[in-house]
């Protein structure tokens, strides 16, 4: 078992060595964690929220703890690297804390303590285990802490199992999923009045959410189940000729769980364990069914994150079948030497993984050099005007919580033209973008209205365009640059 928690760590750590920048949903949580851990924003009004708040105040605990120190003026403030990592702090100790999760309850589960170090081996080494463990998305904390409310509810402890499963939602929404789990665990193996002892604390977190969100509210904010509804679509059924497509593009991001090709192999293992008496089994592969099902015939967007839950699950399962299978041949040498040999390509997966080389987990290189980006646009005048029509949280996140820049958004060329003129700024302007889009139609717009357009520097996947405004000389292209 020690073993299984050092590869684990490991692999994590080797995953948190990467030379990666946030994702745009990364930058979004993080400059909310800082919002508060650097200006004292505990309510986080700074930041629109639509998602309940436990993962962003464990980020700016780490933030303060790891993280944020005082400048020689006395002022808090945030390297955007160390932030990195100490956003990332929170998500790695759950990931670790999720393998050791697994081996309990797949100890309880198989009553084998082969199936125990199996299980934890086959998550530490999946793919989505490694991709996700060092970045800030809210996954793994649910993911976390709703297998830690299963494996109480294996135990009979229904309270704390309802305390872990509120948990998990208030990580994440989708950690309301767990819920339904533990309740039926419970009526199961001590009926539905004990069982329903879980639903307390959801009683009581529950008007603890809505009193944070109501003291927001009150302060000018928007509430979080609002927002919600604005950015991920009312809840509702998609259309039916949506479910191939949505269906497709589950099990595109499904063959990576452990690798393409061993995600199969794991499936076929998971079922084989459903073979022995007993409905545990039944109900965890009901669960990711369900889970599963819920995501394709729903209007829920679909992203790659959103199937970290089903390793843990499969992981489970398929450690039984393995056990099982092995006790059938007898532990014969070439059914060692065949799991020997699975093992090592999944190993191998994980280290694809773990240097950002699967297409799934965190920013994927797409945002390399957007810290020296935002550096080379904070040593600009004060107060100099930024065009950022595509940069948005990420790039809020590297200039810092204290820059003195005025970065501004236009969704189209038009709107940004109209402003820009009316503007009675005299100073050179920047426009920043990614190298893959399309800045013509905005650089002809400006040049249109007499704005000189220089391109003055290209910074990693970004380009930055000086520009003058009519009636000023136009500036020399900065050498350094």
């Amino acid at each position: 078992m020690t073993l299984v928690l050092l590869l684990a760590w490991g692999f994590i750590t080797l995953a948190a060595a990467a030379d990666a920048r946030f994702h745009p949903d990364e930058a979004l949580y993080m400059t909310a964690a800082r919002s508060a851990a650097v200006q004292g924003d505990w309510l986080l009004l700074r930041v629109p929220q639509d998602k309940p708040p436990l993962t962003m105040y464990a980020n700016a605990l780490s933030l303060t703890f790891f993280g944020v120190h005082t400048d020689a003026d006395g002022v808090l403030y945030l390297n955007s690297q160390r932030g990195e990592f100490a956003g990332r702090f929170f998500s790695m100790a759950s990931a670790l804390m999720l393998v050791a999760l697994v081996m309990a309850i797949a100890r309880r589960l198989w009553r084998d303590e082969r199936a125990a170090w199996l299980a934890g081996g086959l998550l530490a080494l999946s793919g989505y285990q490694v991709a996700f463990s060092a970045t800030a998305f809210t996954d793994m904390p649910m993911t976390m802490f709703g297998m830690g409310a299963l494996l109480l509810a294996l135990r009979g402890d229904y309270g704390w199992a309802g305390t872990l499963s509120f948990l998990a939602f208030a990580s994440k929404p989708q950690g309301i999923a767990f819920l339904p789990l533990v309740l039926v665990i419970g009526s199961m193996q001590s009926g539905w009045r004990r069982s329903a002892r879980c639903l307390l604390p959801w009683l009581i977190g529950s008007l603890a959410l809505l009193a944070w969100d109501g003291a927001r509210v009150a302060q000018g904010a928007v509430d979080v189940w609002t927002l919600g509804r604005a950015h991920y679509a009312e809840p509702g059924f998609a259309a039916l000729t949506a479910w191939r497509g949505r269906l497709l593009d589950w099990l595109s991001y499904a063959r990576w769980l452990f690798g393409d090709g061993l995600t199969g192999v794991v499936l076929l293992l998971a079922a084989f364990s459903l073979r022995v008496a007993g409905w545990r089994p039944w109900l965890l592969a009901g669960w990711i069914a369900a889970y599963s099902a819920v995501h394709i015939v729903t209007s829920v967007p679909l992203y790659d994150r959103y199937l970290l839950p089903l390793a843990p699950m499969l992981a489970l399962l398929a450690a039984g079948g393995i056990v099982q299978m092995g006790r059938l041949v007898r532990w014969r040498r070439s059914f060692g030497l065949l799991m020997a040999a699975c093992g090592l390509v999944v190993l191998g997966y994980g280290l694809l993984a773990a240097q950002q080389r699967l297409p799934i987990g965190g920013d994927l290189g797409r945002h390399a050099g957007i810290d020296r980006l935002a550096d080379y646009l904070n040593e600009k005048p004060v107060a100099t005007v930024i065009y950022d029509p595509w940069l948005g949280w990420e790039l809020d996140y590297y200039l810092g919580p204290w820059t003195n820049k005025r970065r501004v958004h236009y969704p189209s060329p038009e709107a940004l033209v109209a402003d820009a003129m009316a503007l009675p700024e005299i100073g050179t302007r920047y426009f920043v973008a990614p190298l893959e889009k399309d800045i013509r139609p905005w650089l002809d717009a400006l040049s249109d209205v007499d704005f000189e357009v220089i391109l003055e520097a290209q910074i990693g996947r970004f380009v930055v365009v000086a520009l003058t405004p009519p009636g000023r000389p136009a500036p020399g292209v900065d050498a350094g640059a």
